[in-house]
């Protein structure tokens, strides 16, 4: 997997409390991170693992991205 391929799971936050994780590529991440930063309004088209998603800007409060490896679950000791 190229490095431009590489995945990060971000949280999307809404205005009014809603939230939504999903898995994108990095360069898509640092894309819809500059956007917020520079007070972009429009869409933002994502590929998810789920299928394509668009978010409207305007209402994204904030995006959190998780640490790579970070994974709420069980795994086998090691």
């Amino acid at each position: 997997m190229a490095a431009s391929d590489d995945k990060v799971r971000v949280d999307i936050g809404f205005e009014g409390g809603g939230t939504l994780t999903v898995s994108v590529t990095v360069v898509e991440a640092d894309g819809l991170e500059q956007r917020l930063r520079t007070g972009e309004n429009g869409v933002a088209d994502l590929e998810t693992e789920d299928g394509r998603l668009i978010v409207a800007l305007a209402h994204v409060l904030y995006i959190r991205r998780h640490a790579r490896g970070s994974r709420v679950g069980f795994s086998a000791a090691t």
